[in-house]
């Protein structure tokens, strides 16, 4: 048939749709070659297999193609079967192939053995026409920045470096820069459902990948036949109202854990968390701490135990580790502060880097972030500081934002998608990354959402509650739409 988005944002984990132009053909068969290694524990379970795909870089034109790397694992004991379930596991910039494997190993077997599952790697990320922008001992460096953002000194060594990465971004992407953004994936998905052969889209969506899920729905509400969009931001949010909302989280999120921590005597011997952790900042500024592993040649004056403290928030199962990093980092040792550093930005062993962070750049720059002048950043960083003692300095170095991107920007709209299904969306009450107004500004956005509350700690839900993994697994098979206002205890 014819039918005619900083330095610091790239380093923090940092309209109408228009007609396509002629007509789509029938897609290719895909052609999946055996990659069983990159789902470990899968044994005997799965048969796992990669391909390509091939996509239009630019949806409204003709000519130049880039290719998406895919993964399907399917269960062995596969039984009535339903079709293909598609995810994503956020970012943006975070690989979907290498979300796969885990993904499996904690989902249900009820589901698994219903939907084969199609991870991806979006346009920009991972082995799908990568962005590369940094190289790792610039991206070490920058996580490892400090600085009091109220300073005028440190704003411009920021400015300057910001514009080292945006004209690295520019000259090695050139005039397809502008093709790595959030609508053009949203388009690529339903090549991608094409392409496995499903009629409509089955989809789950975590952080960056619930944006995605309801630019989508938004795009192709007749192709919708489930989605779920867990911890989702609100796309039309400014930015300034975003990062506020998430330094709150993230200030919550440390509260949380602090009150734990007071229930525990090997952790309550520790005392005022917040101060300690002040204190330990503060003395890393002339004693930087050092990693246990002679060969890791890295030191920490504060910047990377920031990055630390802030992945250990994102799942409370970490909060062990984050007592430990600041146990022994009392002791001068900053090894389990990089480790959690490193859980959270994908460091290697060998030092080197996903390209997480320049396609995180670069697809928030191009999805329409704001640019803020001098005097705007100047203010903000000082009101941050005072509002948001722990984390407010750190991320206030992310205000420059996409300042020298002056590539054409396709700004993402207010994601309502009549038409469609129920989507069903996913809030946690005490998310620091995306804050629960946000799980309750996009259900009421998308004009069909229902939220569905979990009553927990840390980022997304889904495979983390066994309640909302009942809710989810049902909606996914039986498209069974939970009662409005439903709740998870924690």
């Amino acid at each position: 048939m014819c039918r005619t988005r900083s330095w610091r944002v790239v380093i923090a984990g940092l309209v109408v749709a228009l007609p396509l132009l002629g007509c789509e053909s029938a897609p290719p068969a895909l052609a999946w070659t055996d990659c069983g290694q990159l789902v470990p524990d899968g044994g005997d379970k799965f048969d796992v297999g990669c391909t390509t795909l091939a996509v239009p870089l630019d949806h409204n034109a003709a000519g130049k193609t880039i290719s998406l790397k895919l993964i399907r694992i399917r269960h062995r004991q596969q039984t009535d079967r339903i079709g293909s379930l598609l995810i994503n596991p956020g970012g943006p910039g975070a690989s979907g192939v290498e979300f796969a494997g885990g993904f499996v190993t904690r989902a249900s077997e009820d589901l698994l053995k219903r939907f084969d599952v199609i991870g991806f790697d979006p346009r920009g990320v991972g082995e799908s026409a990568p962005v590369r922008c940094n190289d790792d001992v610039d991206l070490d460096r920058a996580l490892d920045f400090n600085e009091d953002m109220r300073a005028p000194a440190t704003r411009a060594v920021i400015e300057n470096e910001l514009r080292r990465v945006t004209a690295s971004c520019k000259a090695r992407l050139g005039d397809s820069a502008q093709f790595f953004n959030t609508e053009a994936t949203a388009r690529d998905m339903d090549l991608i459902r094409s392409a496995v052969g499903d009629a409509k889209l089955t989809y789950a969506g975590f952080s960056y990948g619930a944006k995605l899920g309801a630019t989508y729905a938004h795009l192709f509400p007749g192709t919708v036949r489930a989605l779920v969009l867990d911890a989702p931001s609100f796309p039309l949010v400014d930015d300034n109202s975003t990062a506020e909302r998430q330094l709150r989280g993230f200030e919550d999120a440390f509260d949380q854990f602090a009150r734990d921590c007071a229930t525990r005597p090997s952790c309550a011997e520790l005392g005022d968390l917040r101060a300690l952790l002040t204190d330990l900042i503060a003395q890393a500024k002339t004693r930087p701490l050092t990693h246990e592993n002679p060969d890791d040649r890295r030191r920490t004056s504060g910047g990377t135990m920031m990055f630390g403290v802030m992945s250990a928030l994102y799942d409370n199962a970490r909060w062990r580790p984050l007592e430990d990093a600041l146990r022994l980092a009392r002791q001068g040792d900053g090894t389990t502060f990089f480790d959690l550093a490193d859980a959270g930005t994908g460091r290697r062993r060998d030092g080197t880097f996903p390209n997480t962070f320049d396609a995180s750049f670069v697809i928030g720059c191009n999805d329409g972030a704001v640019v803020r002048n001098d005097d705007e950043v100047a203010s903000t960083a000082v009101r941050w500081s005072g509002e948001f003692p722990l984390f407010g300095g750190y991320l206030a170095h992310g205000l420059y934002g996409c300042r020298f991107w002056d590539v054409p920007r396709h700004p993402l709209v207010r994601p309502d998608a009549p038409g469609a299904p129920p989507v069903l969306v996913i809030g946690t009450l005490h998310d620091p990354a995306t804050p629960y107004q946000g799980a309750v500004d996009l259900t009421a956005a998308l004009g069909t959402g229902v939220l569905l509350t979990w009553e927990g700690e840390g980022h997304t839900a889904y495979l983390r509650s066994p309640c909302v993994d009942r809710v989810v697994d049902d909606y996914l098979v039986n498209v069974t739409v939970p009662e409005a206002g439903r709740r998870c205890p924690a």
